[in-house]
């Protein structure tokens, strides 16, 4: 995910497949990136989330085998 922001192509996901715990994960980076370290603003940190939550929308989340 990190890869292709750095590519800024989003193409490459567009019809792809994500863990559903990648979701909480990226989540979670950003919190401990902006609360614990302060290495990103909180508002920085709720625009990245905006944005993985439109990327998400052209993917398919994977659901844990029940």
């Amino acid at each position: 995910m990190i890869y292709v922001l750095k590519l800024r192509s989003l193409k490459v996901l567009n019809d792809n497949r994500i863990q559903w715990l990648t979701i909480y994960e990226m989540i979670n980076a950003l919190w401990k990136e902006a609360i614990l370290t302060r290495a990103i603003s909180p508002q920085e940190a709720s625009e990245i989330v905006k944005l993985f939550a439109k990327i998400l929308e052209f993917m398919k989340i994977l659901s844990p085998a029940m």
